[in-house]
């Protein structure tokens, strides 16, 4: 009989052993859990600062828009550039184009208050006049 009792104390080690493997394993997956989880919220917050920055630069470009037809906007500032304006480089198509398009916006007021569309107006009667020149010759 004491052979047997050998033998059980040496299962029984054999089991404590891999007790202690599992043990170990369940450990390192609980790091690599932890680490994983933690390059998520990383990245969720990176992503959150991205589009906050994305919604920023959007509400800017929808304010100029809304604003294009103040003959003096206000600066852009975005982190890139601190203080840009569209004043300078639009001055002067504006300088040009308006006279022309002056025409029309007494024509056709602006669609809810906001949204001018004489230019489809004269863009249609300039391709009309460009087709009309052009079958002439």
């Amino acid at each position: 009989m004491p052979p047997k009792q050998d033998s059980h104390s040496d299962r029984i080690s054999a089991l404590e052993g891999q007790i202690v493997g599992f043990t170990t394993a369940i450990d390192e997956l609980r790091e690599a859990t932890a680490k994983t989880e933690r390059s998520i919220v990383e990245a969720t917050a990176k992503s959150l600062e991205n589009n906050r920055h994305a919604e920023e630069r959007h509400a800017q470009l929808v304010e100029m828009f809304m604003n294009s037809k103040n003959p003096n906007p206000k600066p852009m500032e975005t982190e890139d550039r601190p203080r840009v304006t569209v004043e300078v480089p639009l001055s002067a198509i504006r300088d040009l184009c308006d006279p022309y398009l002056n025409l029309f916006r007494n024509i056709i007021p602006p669609v809810f208050d906001t949204l001018d569309v004489s230019p489809l107006l004269a863009f249609g009667v300039l391709g009309t006049l460009g087709s009309i020149l052009n079958n002439s010759r």
